[in-house]
C-alpha cells in the first residue's frame, strides 16, 4: 500500500494538510483513512467547512450515509454560500431513490442560485427533472470528466471497457 503521508508527519498540526491528505485517501478509495485524517483536521480547526464537507464524503463512502448527510448539513450551515456540500447532499438524496427526488432538486436549485453555471449541478438537475439531453452536456463538464481519467485512460479505463486503442501494424 502507498502511504502518502510524509508531509503530515513533518507538520502534524496542519489541519489544511490533513484535509488535503484525506482527499488523496478518498481518491484512492481509502475512506476510513480519509475519515481519520478529517477528524484530526477538525480537532485542530473545529468548524472548518471544507473539512466538515469532506468528512461527509468520507462517511458516505464508508457506508455511513446518515452521518455523511449530517456533515453536509453542518458544512452548509458553516458556509451557506458553498456549492459542493449542497451538491453532495443532492447526490446522496438521488442515490436514496425516487422518494427523495424532490429533496435532491431543492438542494440543486439552491446550489445553482449560488453558482448558476455550475456544470455538475446543472447536469444532475436536468437529469432529475427530465429536462436535460445527453447530447447537450456542458463542455466544462466533459473537459473535467476526461481530465479526471486522462492520466490512467490506457491502463485502467480501456481495459475496464474491454476496449483498446487501435495499434498501427507495420
Amino acid at each position: 500500500r502507498v502511504a502518502p503521508q510524509g508531509g503530515v508527519d513533518a507538520l502534524p498540526s496542519s489541519a489544511r494538510l490533513r484535509t488535503s491528505l484525506a482527499t488523496v485517501f478518498l481518491d484512492l478509495g481509502r475512506a476510513s483513512e480519509a475519515r481519520r485524517e478529517l477528524e484530526r483536521a477538525l480537532e485542530l480547526n473545529p468548524g472548518d467547512p471544507s473539512a466538515t464537507a469532506a468528512l461527509g464524503v468520507a462517511l458516505k463512502a464508508g457506508g455511513m450515509a446518515g452521518q455523511g448527510e449530517a456533515r453536509y448539513r453542518e458544512a452548509i450551515s458553516l458556509a451557506p454560500n458553498a456549492v459542493e456540500p449542497r451538491m453532495n447532499l443532492a447526490l446522496l438524496y438521488h442515490e436514496r431513490g425516487p422518494k427523495y427526488r424532490a429533496k435532491a432538486i431543492v438542494e440543486l436549485e439552491g446550489a445553482l442560485r449560488l453558482d448558476p453555471g455550475h456544470p455538475r449541478c446543472s447536469l444532475l438537475l436536468d437529469a432529475l427533472s427530465g429536462t436535460g439531453s445527453r447530447t447537450a452536456l456542458p463542455a466544462d463538464y466533459i473537459t473535467e470528466l476526461f481530465d479526471g481519467v486522462a492520466h490512467c485512460y490506457d491502463e485502467e479505463v480501456l481495459p475496464a471497457l474491454r476496449s483498446a486503442i487501435p495499434r498501427l501494424v507495420l
